[in-house]
């Protein structure tokens, strides 16, 4: 079977870093959301943006497990409306650079429950591709004005994320298994509300430029993208994170760099 997907064409220069900014677990609409920092993150005129779900909180009050009043950070009884509103105010001065967005569990929840999907909405009002619970991204770095110009090529593919654990590896042995059946230069997931990058070294041939073979080595990246939700709260209110136990993270989320010199390009990650 042969999927078709669309590459992402955009504009570079030999030498520059482009930046990345994932957007994961914003979970706005949560008391616990740091908008502060995410609106400072947010404030980048040079970066590119993807999502990868969870960017609503979602949690509405038939939610009898989750719902908390305290947590609820919207006013009035439209938690959907007016969280999607916020998300809309905060993203649409960078609507140009979000390259994909997608879904979560929480999203979904709310779809099923109420036949509505915020994050779809939000992407039409917005006119940013909405790309489903995971997707490929591959995209294309122009360098030069002509047909004859050189370029580079990464592909990504996000996941939101799955699973869970309390352990440091849990992350990584999960995660790792996506490699085998996808093939994909970075691999972004999320979910956990962990931070984590891991390299991993894969070794194999080329045919080169006079037709001989040489091996050569092609790194992948597995990148935990990370959450906008605080572990712990500053009153005597507890967050969901406090009450199923799990580790404290830092706020925010992490920065995919591409340096465009060598083939294929120098990809590191910034937490």
């Amino acid at each position: 079977m042969e999927t078709l997907i669309e590459a992402v064409r955009l504009p570079a220069k030999y030498g520059e870093t482009v930046r990345i900014k994932t957007l994961w677990d914003l979970h706005v609409g949560n008391a616990a959301c740091d908008l502060v920092a995410l609106k400072k993150y947010l404030d980048d005129p040079e970066a590119y943006f993807i999502g990868g779900g969870d960017w609503a909180d979602s949690i509405i009050t038939s939610d009898l497990k989750r719902y908390q009043k305290s947590m609820d950070a919207t006013e009035g009884d439209d938690i959907i409306d007016a969280t999607t509103q916020q998300l809309y105010e905060l993203l649409s001065p960078i609507r140009s650079r979000i390259l994909a967005a997608g879904e979560g569990n929480h999203e979904q929840a709310i779809e099923q429950r109420c036949g509505t999907h915020p994050v779809k909405r939000l992407c039409k009002m917005l006119s940013v591709p909405f790309r489903g619970y995971s997707y490929f991204l591959p995209i294309v770095f122009d360098v030069g004005a002509d047909k004859s110009h050189r370029c580079w090529e990464i592909t990504i593919k996000a996941h939101h994320g799955f699973g869970g654990g309390r352990t440091l590896g849990a992350d990584l042995t999960r995660y790792y298994q996506d490699l085998a059946p996808y093939e994909a230069d970075i691999y972004c997931f999320g979910h956990t509300h962990q931070k984590h990058w891991t390299p991993i070294d894969r070794l194999g041939l080329s045919i080169r430029r006079d037709g001989k073979r040489a091996l050569v080595s092609r790194e992948q990246h597995i990148v935990v993208c990370g959450t906008w939700l605080k572990t712990l709260s500053d009153s005597t209110v507890s967050t969901y994170s406090e009450r199923k136990g799990y580790r404290p993270t830092s706020v925010g989320n992490v920065i995919i760099h591409i340096k465009l010199t060598d083939k294929p390009p120098k990809i590191w990650v910034e937490r």
